[in-house]
């Protein structure tokens, strides 16, 4: 009985934990690939953002907002500064079409 035991102990239960470091070392890497995958994605909107207000010389209200919540959350997952450059540039735009003589008021181009 006590050899069945010991040979228990030392041969299923090393099994069980190298099986669960395994497991957990997958999930990690999971994990870890899809916060860069998010990370990568936001970064892509927000440079996006970046370019299309820029070019349009403002940034309405509801727009700014929503860079400035995928920012957070990129800046959560790690992102870097230059990101953080971009967004406060954004925040200096207006949030309105400032020279009304050469464009139409809020409307694209």
């Amino acid at each position: 009985m006590w050899q069945v035991l010991d040979f228990i102990i030392r041969y299923y239960v090393q099994i069980v934990l190298a099986m669960s470091v395994t497991a957990i070392t997958a999930v990690a890497l999971a994990v870890f690939s899809l916060f860069s995958g998010v990370r990568a994605l936001l970064r892509n909107e927000i440079i996006g953002g970046y370019n299309h207000y820029m070019a349009k010389e403002y940034i309405p209200i509801y727009a700014m907002e929503n860079i400035g919540e995928m920012y957070k959350a990129y800046h959560r997952l790690g992102g870097n500064g230059t990101i953080t450059k971009l967004v406060e540039e954004l925040k200096k735009l207006p949030s309105y079409v400032v020279d009304i003589g050469s464009k139409a008021w809020g409307k694209d181009e």
